[in-house]
């Protein structure tokens, strides 16, 4: 089953709401296909999957869930920059390949950036609250 009862009313109420908007018709594939993602992504059923299982699920490769996750946030989400800012100061930090962590600061480095003549990549600083 992938939906129950209420999650079934709320898809089709909020897919013909979107659909209808601007007239039968009008919306196209890509954004159609969008819509349809977003709302299976508040069931139950598909909620808090992986890239991976999605695509199994749906056929379709990874990188495809992941532009459809995007168009999704971008389109039908709120999106919240403190914690936008907060997961990408935590990827970064996490990653230690391009990052440095001290006095409070996280130094960043491009990857293409060659060291200067005494060995010295220049980081871009980025503070971080205390």
């Amino acid at each position: 089953m992938l939906m129950n009862n209420d999650e079934k009313i709320y898809f089709v109420d909020k897919f013909l709401e979107v659909y209808l908007s601007n007239g039968l018709g009008s919306l196209p594939k890509s954004e159609i296909d969008t819509l349809v993602f977003h709302l299976l992504m508040s069931s139950t059923e598909f909620r808090g999957k992986s890239n991976y299982e999605l695509a199994s699920q749906f056929k379709i490769p990874e990188s495809r869930i992941r532009t459809l996750r995007l168009n999704s946030a971008l389109k039908y989400e709120e999106i919240n920059s403190k914690a936008v800012l907060s997961r990408i100061v935590e990827r970064l930090v996490n990653s230690e390949q391009f990052t440095e962590f001290e006095s409070g600061k996280i130094c960043v480095f491009r990857s293409n950036v060659t060291p200067d003549s005494a060995g010295t990549r220049h980081p871009i600083p980025i503070e971080v609250g205390t």
